[in-house]
Formats: C-alpha cells, structure tokens, sequence
C-alpha cells in the first residue's frame, strides 16, 4: 500500500528520485549543491559556475610527442635528407642545357648534373634503406608521419631517377668520355651553385627583388646544411657553419624588412 516510510522519507509504491542512485547508497539523503561533485550536479541540472560552461576539447597531441628520442632523431634525419635532396634537383634543373655538342664546357655542364642526380639518388637511396631497417627490427613505429615522410621520399627518389636516366642518355648521345665524367664532385658544384645563388641574390636584393632574393638565399642555406652533414673534415665543417649562420642572418634581416614594410 501507498504511504511515507518514516525510516527513508521514500513513498512505498514508487521509485526514489534521481539522485538518491548517484554518488551513493539507493537511500542517501540528497546532498547539498556545495557537497555535490561536478557530475552530481550537472545529473541533477543544478548547475552552478563553472560547471555550466561547455566542455573543452582535448588539446592535440602530435604524434612526435609520443615518439622516444631514437624514432625522433630518424624523423629529423629523413626530413633533412629530403629537404637536401630537393634542392639538389632543383640545382641540376636550373644547369643549362648543352649548346654545342663538341663544346667541352658545355658537356660539362651535363657532366654536372649526372653528379648531382647520382648524389640525390644515393641520398634518398640510403634513406629508404634506413626505414626499411628500422622497420623490420621493430626499432620505429610505422606511423601517419613515418610513412607520409617516407611517401615523400620515395616519390622523390622516382624522379630524380628518371632525371639520371635521361641525362645519362644525353651523354650517351654527345660521345662523353670517363675523362670527362670525373672531372668534378657533386660536393664543389653544391658549393659552387651556392655561392652564385648568394651573388644573385644580393643582386636582386638592391634592385629590390627581396622575393626571389629570399628564394635564392633559402635554397643556397638548404644546400649549405646539406653539405655540413657531407663535409669530412672539421674546418671544412666550421667553415659552412659559418655560411649558414650569416646566411641566416641575413634572411631574418630580410623577413623583418618585408614585415615591416606591410
């Protein structure tokens, strides 16, 4: 039969109210808004601040965060490595094509970039090799990043091979001799270019060309990082650093100068 259970303060015959089942025994006493955790009183809806606030969503965790120091330091060696690569490319893109084919320096130039292909594709070669390793022996994750990093370096060790071929059939067709071919090292011709692309640059900065001015010092400081990671010998070593930190100078000033003129 219907009633009040004095014991409780529960009507027989019906159910308990909401909150008699939460944080508790079915027949605690309601407690008091200040005694109620979080979840109590939003389950109750006397919500009080600042629980009436929304609730934030969880911050991004990237997924280098979560990766030890070894599985890190690869990641920054395959990106670096691709980043040298491609501008390894874009230096053999922009040597001239031979005029003459009887021309020496002309043949040279060709010469030049067959180098240059052979060192990206040795780069990026190594690289795979690396990953493919690492992998196996269950030393790195294949994560999102691991395989889009890698994604990009196979897509760019593709190319720079077919760059290869088609340079090597070039040669084929001016009659090049082995001579010819070890006349240099890709190391000097990086070198060289970069420095040419720093006088073009400084150029076009006092004629006012600051965008292809930057475009020239960056990828003049790429191919610099690159060869400090080459260089066998630590004065030869030193000597790049200091290239690249003044050339880094230099780009800031350049940034400032552009933001400043906004």
């Amino acid at each position: 039969s219907s009633g009040i259970n004095a014991e409780y303060g529960v009507a027989t015959g019906t159910s308990a109210p909401a909150y008699f089942f939460i944080g508790g025994s079915p027949y605690s006493s309601p407690p008091s808004l200040r005694e109620q955790s979080p979840l109590q009183a939003l389950t109750m809806g006397e919500v009080s601040p600042p629980y009436n606030q929304p609730f934030a969503s969880p911050p991004d965790l990237q997924e280098t965060t979560m990766m030890d120091e070894h599985q890190r330091e690869l990641l920054d060696d395959f990106q670096a490595s691709y980043q040298y690569c491609l501008a390894i490319r874009e230096a053999a893109n922009l040597i001239e094509k031979p005029f003459s084919p009887d021309d020496f320096r002309d043949k040279m130039k060709l010469h030049q970039k067959l180098l240059l292909c052979q060192k990206s594709e040795y780069i990026l070669s190594k690289t795979i090799t690396t990953a493919k390793t690492q992998l196996l022996a269950k030393k790195i994750s294949p994560s999102k990043t691991f395989k889009e990093i890698l994604y990009s370096v196979y897509g760019e060790f593709c190319a720079i091979h077919m760059m290869r071929e088609q340079v090597e059939k070039e040669l084929t067709s001016l009659h090049s001799v082995t001579e010819e071919r070890l006349a240099d090292c890709a190391e000097r011709i990086l070198l060289s270019f970069a420095c040419a692309q720093i006088r073009s640059g400084l150029l076009d900065e006092e004629y006012g060309n600051v965008g292809e001015c930057m475009k020239r010092f960056q990828l003049s400081l790429a191919i610099i990082a690159g060869l400090i990671g080459d260089a066998r010998s630590d004065s030869d070593r030193q000597e790049l650093i200091k290239y690249e930190n003044r050339l880094n100078l230099i780009i800031d000033n350049l940034g400032r100068r552009r933001f400043a003129a906004l």
